[in-house]
């Protein structure tokens, strides 16, 4: 979600997101890339009742599910985020 939403926003907005002749990603497009989606991780987003840091929101839920999966806790509950 993070680097989907990152990437159809820059071409949105025109961007011209580059390769080399080997098919991968310039380098000023790869830093490009990288920052913003650096940016979309210290956005915020409701979660549990208050607004989290993306970066934060992802961790939480890795969490969740360890612990479900280790079978520390009954359900999962998979966060949804918005578009």
């Amino acid at each position: 979600m993070v680097v989907d939403r990152t990437v159809l926003a820059l071409l949105g907005r025109g961007v011209d997101l580059r390769v080399d002749e080997s098919g991968r990603l310039d380098d000023p497009t790869r830093k490009l890339l990288a920052e913003k989606v650096f940016e979309r991780l210290d956005g915020e987003e409701p979660y549990e009742g208050k607004r989290q840091k993306l970066r934060t929101i992802v961790q939480l839920q890795a969490r969740h599910l360890a612990t479900f999966l280790r079978r520390e806790r009954p359900t999962y509950k998979p966060w949804v985020g918005r578009w």
